[in-house]
This record gives C-alpha cells, structure tokens and sequence, in this order.
C-alpha cells in the first residue's frame, strides 16, 4: 500500500496493481498504432455481449495501459506479447500502475510531479526548493504562477515519483505536491420543440408507467425566467460537445473576444482551442471508446428552446460553453483535468462535470480555486455526478466539500437503484433507472451521422448521474439568471431549502436530509421563486437607501 497526499494534507491510499502496466513510447504516433492494434486485439477475442471496460487498452500521448493477469510481475513478456516487434523498438520503458482506493480508478505513474508553493513564497526560496530534491521545471501553470510541474534532473526510475512528491509535501514552502498521474476516467452515463412532449423529467405527465409530478417543475419555473438569461454561462466538462448540433448551436458561448483562440471554448485533451468530439470507434453507442458523452449532457443542460427543433434544456436561452478534458482512448493527465476546470472557472457562472477520475491534489485544489476565485469572488457553482456504481459512498469529485453532489432518481420519484448514496449527497434529479426498466432522458445526440447513442442527433436513453448533474446546473443557471448577486453558497442554501423531500417513507430524512436524496430531488420553480424573491427585497433596500 503507498499513498500520497490531498489537497488539505490527508493521505489518498493506493494499491500497485498486479494486473496492469503502463508503456511509454518514444512517439505518440507510434503509441496510437499500438493502441489500436491491442484494442483490435481485445475486441476480437472477447466473449459476444462482454464488457470489454478493465481489459480495453488505455492510452494518452505516448503512454498506453495495459491489462493482463499478471502483467506487473512479467511486464517485459507482457509488453513483448501484446506489441509488434517494430512497435516493440519505440518502447522506451515500462510504467507501474496504482489502483486509487476510492475510486478503484486506474493510474499511470509517470516522472512529473505538480506542485503549488505558498503565496509568498520567493523566487529563491522555490529554487531552493527544488535544488534539495535534484527537480527541475517542465512548465508554470497558466492559471496560478505558484504552481509548476517538475521532474527529476536525472533520469531515475518511476517508481521515485510518489516518494518525491510526499517529500515535497513535507516542505514548509509547499502548499501542495503530488505525482501528475495519467489517470483513468469514468463518464457517468448509463446510456413547440418536438421532442418535448418526451423530456418527463421537466413535466412528467404520468405516462408510460410514471407518476405525474414526479419532475423538477421546470415549466413553473419559466414563468418566472424563460430558460433563463444569455448572460449566464454553462461549462459542459466533458469529452467535447457538438458545436454545430442544430439544437446547440445558437446557445455556444462565443469568446467577446474576436482575437482569441477559444472562440467556443477549449480542448485540454488534445491541448487546442476546438472542444468538438473526434474520437470515435465501433460500436459507437460505447461511452467509454467515443467522444459523445458531452453533446446530451449539454442538451439536458441549455438545448435551444422554442426554435421548432428536437428537444429543449431547462436553461434554454443560457450558453453553453465547451471544455473538453477526456477522449475516447480513456486517459488524461491530472493536470489537464484540474486546469480544464480552472478555465471552467474563469469564463462560466455554472460548471457541469458528469464524471469520475481518482481523488486528486490539483483537482481538488482547482475546485477551491474556482469556488473561491470565480464570478468575481462570488464563486462558481460546481455541479458533479456522484456515480453509478450502487456504492454507499460518493465519487471523487462529487465527494469534495465545495461541490454540489447530485445523485439520480426516477419517474416515480424514486432513487435509481446505480445511484451512489452517502454521506455528502446534496441532491438528486431525475434520470434513468435501468435497474426498474424505467424511462430514460431525451437529449441531443452527437449529430455526426451514425455516431453516437443513436442514429440521428437525438436520444432517448441517456441516464446515469451524468443526466441530472447538468440538469442541476441548468437550475443553478436559472437561479442565477433571476439573481446574478448570489455567492455560490446562498444558492447552495436555496437549493438545499427548496428541494422536494421525496419518497418520506421508504428513506429517513434527518433534520432535512438523507443519505440517500441529499436534501431531496431539486425543484426549479421553488428555487427560481426564492432567488427571483430575494433579488426583489435586494432592489427595495437599495431604492429606500437612496432615498435616505
């Protein structure tokens, strides 16, 4: 067992894996050929109907994970066995792979490690610093100056890597120090606009077995805010979202900024200005292998509303801005990650993240940043799914206490049974629930032609926390539309104050709360009227201040 330590100085535990190793390859071209033929490999040996999700390779750059009992152990005859003999003179060393104990995600140590200094911290003092442990600087962080990656100055083994950053950590000048692992992702999917009639979770009707009422009352709430204001922004952090999707389209947020690269958002991925999806393999309707994950979160989100199209969000006239921080081959450095929220924070009101990655020191810290720092100093909501893994216990980074954990539940108001529960679940909102063969969520689909969950560009079974995360956001979004004063913790307080306590019998609420529903399912129009309240007693104050 090795660990390393958190953002707030707690130890994140990790197991070394037996069963998996990590390749680092002399060209990423060479890494991508090799990916694909061990993928192509995988894929044709596998049981018809199996899940190929712990076997599949995972790649990012030039380093690729390999699954294959064992493989620790022998990694040389792992490496050689599954690799060409061509591919196999590109190898430039093996990598060991860690299990994170919360999450039971994968990571690939590499020689980086990141690490923020104290505020006050000088020039000469960091120097200091880093001269004790032989590191050098690889790169500053473009969002805080203090923080930098650093890798030895000698070529020594990775397996030095989680000692030297816990020394790090150990160092008084040092606010945070944690090994840059490229980590596994898990996107929460279970898999007059025409297609309203079908979205239950905004008006559920009662039919196909549903009971009415069941739903967030989103209809109410437009009476107050038609899907909101274009002045608030919704960051869709995802795998990309479908920029030129005829019922997204008008809702991208466009950079004011005519000269700036980010016209529509940002790409930590593949490191560019171009958020769209481009990952894409058979079958496409497989979430974990394709990039069409963000494109329905977003419709659940902001989808355009009263243009005669498809399907309509809750914060329909709110824009939706892109970050894509995952791709379709499963892997991503957490320091993307941690900066893709960190722009996030820069340029939204609202962040959605429908996802999982192993608990983290820069995530964390960039979470903290965002609430802290955002909405010039009022803080960024951060939405983030709690999981699908029927786990007693939240996901990372749903589990940290500034964001707003959202669980699911169904057209019966009831939790869908993959929800994970526990301790610090704020809420839930409707979704699927397969386990009960209940309704699933209709949204935007990637609108590439046979791409994504469906043939064309709609869906009518995305479900999972990755469907009420961004529909908790697109409230947020609403709330915020009717009073942009609000700190992020006065919206958390109305949330938490207006949701519906459902299903009183089947789970205990305790002093307003349970560990099943958070405070219970959102309700748009209880929040929108409390916020719309609140920002009217605001104007009246400052009207009879005035008049003083």
């Amino acid at each position: 067992m090795a660990y390393v330590y958190s953002y707030r100085g707690k130890k994140i535990s990790l197991t070394l894996s037996p069963d998996d190793i990590g390749i680092r390859f002399e060209t990423p071209e060479v890494a991508a050929d090799s990916f694909r033929s061990v993928r192509a490999s995988v894929a044709r040996t596998l049981p018809r109907g199996e899940s190929r999700y712990r076997i599949a390779p995972r790649r990012f750059d030039r380093t690729m994970l390999l699954h294959d009992p064992g493989a620790a152990r022998t990694a040389i005859s792992t490496v050689r066995n599954a690799l060409s003999a061509r591919a196999m003179t590109a190898v430039r060393r093996t990598l060991p792979v860690y299990i994170e104990e919360e999450s039971q995600l994968r990571v690939v140590v590499t020689r980086e490690v990141t690490v923020r200094f104290k505020p006050k911290t000088t020039a000469a003092q960091r120097a200091r610093v880093l001269k004790d442990l032989d590191l050098t600087v690889r790169y500053t962080n473009e969002f805080n100056k203090q923080q930098f990656v650093v890798v030895p100055a000698r070529d020594i083994d990775e397996s030095e890597t989680i000692r030297t950053a816990n020394r790090l950590s150990e160092r008084s000048e040092v606010e945070y120090a944690a090994p840059n692992f490229v980590s596994e992702s898990r996107k929460l999917a279970d898999t007059n606009d025409p297609q309203l009639r079908a979205q239950w979770h905004l008006n559920n009707k009662g039919s196909n077995g549903g009971l009415a009422g069941e739903d967030v009352r989103a209809f109410d709430a437009w009476e107050i805010t038609p899907g909101g204001k274009p002045s608030i922004v919704i960051a869709i952090v995802d795998d990309g979202v479908d920029l030129t999707h005829p019922d997204l389209k008008a809702n991208i947020w466009v950079n004011p900024k005519s000269s700036a690269p980010d016209r529509n958002g940002r790409n930590f991925f593949h490191d560019d200005f171009d958020p769209s999806p481009r990952h894409f393999e058979r079958p496409y309707d497989d979430t974990e292998s394709n990039d069409i994950h963000g494109t329905p979160c977003a419709g659940v989100a902001a989808a355009v509303g009263n243009n005669k199209k498809g399907v309509v969000g809750i914060a329909y006239r709110c824009k939706i801005l892109a970050v894509k921080a995952f791709g379709g081959e499963g892997m991503t450095p957490n320091d993307r990650i941690a900066d893709a929220v960190r722009y996030a924070g820069q340029k939204a009101h609202v962040i959605s993240n429908s996802w999982a990655v192993p608990r983290n020191a820069d995530l964390e810290s960039a979470v903290d940043d965002v609430v802290r720092t955002g909405r010039d100093g009022k803080g960024c909501l951060v939405f983030c799914a709690t999981g699908n893994e029927y786990r007693p216990y939240i996901l990372f980074p749903a589990s940290h206490p500034s964001a707003l954990a959202v669980g699911a539940s169904n057209d019966q108001g009831k939790r869908s049974k993959y929800s994970n529960r526990g301790p610090g679940i704020q809420f839930v909102t409707p979704s699927d629930d397969i386990d009960r063969d209940r309704q699933g969520i209709t949204t935007t689909d990637v609108s590439i032609k046979n791409r994504g969950y469906a043939k064309g560009a709609y869906c009518n079974d995305f479900g999972g926390t990755s469907s009420s995360t961004p529909l908790a956001a697109g409230i947020g979004a609403l709330v915020l539309s009717v009073n942009p004063s609000l700190t992020w913790k006065q919206v958390r307080s109305i949330l938490r104050g207006t949701a519906d306590k459902i299903d009183r019998e089947g789970k205990t609420y305790k002093n307003g709360y349970s560990i099943h529903y958070g405070f219970g399912r959102l309700n748009a129009f209880k929040a929108v009227e409390r916020a719309a309240k609140g920002a009217k007693r605001k104007r009246t104050a400052e009207k009879k201040k005035k008049k003083r």
